[in-house]
């Protein structure tokens, strides 16, 4: 797998829903709709091409991708 440079990848709030929304529609194409159900799992990673991010600037970003997936499709933050 390669990697990506940070200042090439789409962090956005509307790009994680995207990302959540092409997930489903592949699971619900394969057929396999109980797996919909049962794994909405996201890793996310953020970086900063200049800098080091502080934990309130990965907490802030955290946060609104969060917010942004539960609004999209009611995904919720794992304990």
């Amino acid at each position: 797998m390669g990697l990506i440079p940070a200042d090439r990848v789409d962090l956005s709030p509307d790009a994680l829903a995207h990302a959540v929304n092409a997930a489903e529609r592949a699971i619900a194409l394969a057929g396999d709709l109980d797996a919909l159900a049962r794994v909405k799992t996201f890793a996310l990673r953020f970086r900063a091409p200049d800098r080091t991010l502080t934990e309130d600037d990965a907490s802030t970003a955290r946060d609104a991708a969060v917010r942004r997936a539960a609004e999209a499709v009611g995904a919720e933050l794992r304990a």
